[in-house]
């Protein structure tokens, strides 16, 4: 008689949904990582910008606006990959939270699997043992009879 867990195809099935959630977090993970690095590269050409201006002498009025114009137009890049940066680490919580819940899903049917293949094993050694105990019996019964 071999061990089968009852719930094998329930166990399955959470393996599967918590892998799923696990691959969902790590795209969400990704796109923070991506946005970020967007991030980084504006404000880095921003500053780099800011300062070689600095060392250069303005003498038109155009060139102001123009580097204005620039300067205003990375803020507002700046703002939207800020908002989205928000809006991505509050979705990558939700993920977060909805993994968890999967593997302690998991972790609970793989607790009652293991529980269960232990009481199968007591149940197997009982019954080994209880064949022992019945093969004892009999051999001292044939033996006391043919004494």
């Amino acid at each position: 008689m071999t061990f089968r867990f009852p719930y094998i195809n329930i166990l399955t099935l959470k393996e599967k949904e918590k892998d799923q959630a696990y691959s969902d977090y790590g795209m969400i993970l990704k796109k923070k990582s991506v946005l970020q690095e967007e991030l980084d590269f504006i404000i880095h050409e921003r500053d780099e910008r800011i300062s070689r201006w600095e060392s250069e002498n303005l003498t038109s009025v155009i060139e102001i606006r123009q580097r204005s114009h620039f300067l205003e137009g990375l803020n507002v890049k700046t703002s939207k990959i800020k908002k989205e940066l928000l809006r991505v680490e509050e979705e990558l919580q939700a993920k977060q939270a909805i993994f968890f819940e999967k593997k302690k899903d998991e972790r609970m049917l793989q607790h009652l699997r293991d529980k269960s293949f232990e009481l199968y094993l007591q149940k197997e050694k009982k019954e080994e043992q209880d064949l022992m105990d019945e093969m004892a019996t009999i051999r001292h019964y044939h033996q006391q009879l043919s004494m």
